[in-house]
């Protein structure tokens, strides 16, 4: 009963020391936790951040709309069949592929992928590299398409190509 008597009294002189400690503990986590989203505010709101180039500008701008049909032909001609798609969001955009999406169009057909920066939250004129994009690839494959139904060459899935609604 003493041993007993000893834990309860040693527990009512020490049950003070600890409450202010978690209370210590807890506004320290709320400290911490305000200072990360201030930082995270910071890193967002950045100005360099924001005017930093996107590290896929270079790649698009070598991107010239007015040569994708020119450069279709040429690798048409080569036997150099692909097309383009371009990572513009969450999956790559296939602008003007008109095929059928089968199992072989999926699986064997030859891509060509630009970064048009569809994972970026905070790049300068990300939108209009993105657009720019699109519009080369969709030349592109507008050009490329209309070659391959034509005459399929070494396209690997002539069965997914279909004539354009008139």
């Amino acid at each position: 009963m003493n041993s007993l008597l000893q834990v309860i009294t040693l527990t009512a002189l020490l049950f003070p020391l600890f409450v202010p400690l978690k209370v210590v503990a807890q506004g320290h986590d709320a400290l911490v936790r305000q200072a990360q989203k201030q930082q995270l505010r910071q890193y967002l709101a950045n100005e360099l951040s924001l005017n930093e180039q996107c590290d896929f500008t270079s790649e698009v701008n070598q991107l010239d709309p007015s040569k994708a049909q020119a450069l279709a032909r040429s690798e048409y001609a080569k036997d150099d069949i692909y097309f383009y798609g371009v990572m513009d969001g969450m999956g790559p955009s296939r602008p003007n592929f008109e095929f059928k999406p089968t199992k072989c169009v999926i699986l064997f057909s030859k891509w060509h992928y630009i970064n048009a920066g569809g994972d970026v939250i905070s790049c300068k004129g990300q939108m209009n590299l993105a657009n720019r994009a699109l519009e080369f690839a969709g030349l592109f494959n507008i050009e490329m398409t209309k070659l391959v139904r034509q005459d399929a060459k070494s396209y690997s899935c002539p069965e997914a190509i279909t004539r354009p609604s008139s």
